[in-house]
This record gives structure tokens, C-alpha cells and sequence, in this order.
């Protein structure tokens, strides 16, 4: 039996292969990146906005434990989490330079596991559940969970998107 592939049109093969991915990593590469925004400032205008009424500044730890984010995972976090078990809202911004889709997952997870968690008792976290935002952008993705969870995520796609 001939063989199909001979020597030289493996070669061939391999080259051509060898362009797709190079064009694919080019146009890649050429995807317009929303600039780095300053996720201090962002916090401070947060806290600023008296629109956290009842969340406090959370550490990476604390992200770790209620997203399952280790930090190898992203270059920078903004995170606000609850002040009491009974409370829903919490915010967190990831910028993950290799793609934020790990840490959007993890957001959903971790919003799924939150409604599990009220649906039979906590009628009015439900409610306030129900109203969470997601968003990704790249290299950010953004969660905010609570009463004024659309008033927050507007201005978290205000600063990652300029």
C-alpha cells in the first residue's frame, strides 16, 4: 500500500500549519487591550460613592475562600466581601493578563453556590441575588453582587473600559 503522506507533503502540511497559527497569534495579538486601570483609584471611588453599605475591603485570602481565585491566577484584584454571612453584597475585579475567563467561571460558580445557599430561607438575598452582575472585558472580569449592584458595575465598566 503507497503511503498518502509522503516526506514532502508532511513538510508542507507543517508549514502551512505553521502560518495559520502565526497569522492566528498576529491578529491576536492585534485585539485592542482595554488599558490597565488603576484599581486602587477605582476602589477608593467605590468606597467614596456610599454605594457599599454592606461590604467591607477584602484581602486576597478572602477572595481565595469564597471564589477559589489563587493568586497565580491574576495580576490584580479589587475585592469588597461581605460584612456578615447574611450579607450578599460583594464586588471583585480580577485583571488576568492571560484572559479573565477563569475568574468569570469562578464568578459564576460562586453566584450559583450563593442562590443555592438563600433559596429556601433568604427571601430578600434572593432578591438581591437575582440582580448580580457579571462582565468580562478581556483581561477584567468584574462581579457585583447587591442592592446597587448595576450602579457599581457602571462604575467598574466606566474605569476598565477607558
Amino acid at each position: 500500500m503507497k503511503n498518502v503522506f509522503a516526506k514532502g507533503s508532511f513538510i508542507v502540511l507543517t508549514l502551512l500549519f505553521a502560518a495559520a497559527f502565526g497569522l492566528f497569534a498576529a491578529w491576536r495579538m492585534k485585539q485592542p487591550r482595554p488599558a490597565d486601570a488603576d484599581l486602587a483609584a477605582l476602589g477608593d471611588a467605590l468606597q467614596a460613592s456610599g454605594l457599599l453599605q454592606s461590604s467591607k475591603p477584602g484581602s486576597a485570602r478572602e477572595c481565595r475562600k469564597s471564589f477559589g481565585l489563587s493568586s497565580d491566577s491574576y495580576e490584580e484584584i479589587l475585592y469588597f466581601s461581605p460584612m456578615t454571612f447574611m450579607d450578599v453584597e460583594e464586588v471583585l475585579v480580577v485583571r488576568a493578563p492571560e484572559g479573565a475567563e477563569a475568574a468569570a467561571e469562578a464568578m459564576r460558580t460562586r453566584l450559583s453556590e450563593l442562590q443555592k445557599s438563600f433559596e429556601n430561607y433568604g427571601t430578600f438575598q434572593s432578591a438581591m441575588l437575582k440582580e448580580t452582575q457579571i462582565y468580562e472585558n478581556g483581561v477584567y472580569a468584574c462581579y457585583a453582587a447587591g442592592e446597587h449592584s448595576r450602579e457599581i458595575m457602571m462604575m467598574i465598566r466606566k474605569a476598565v473600559e477607558e
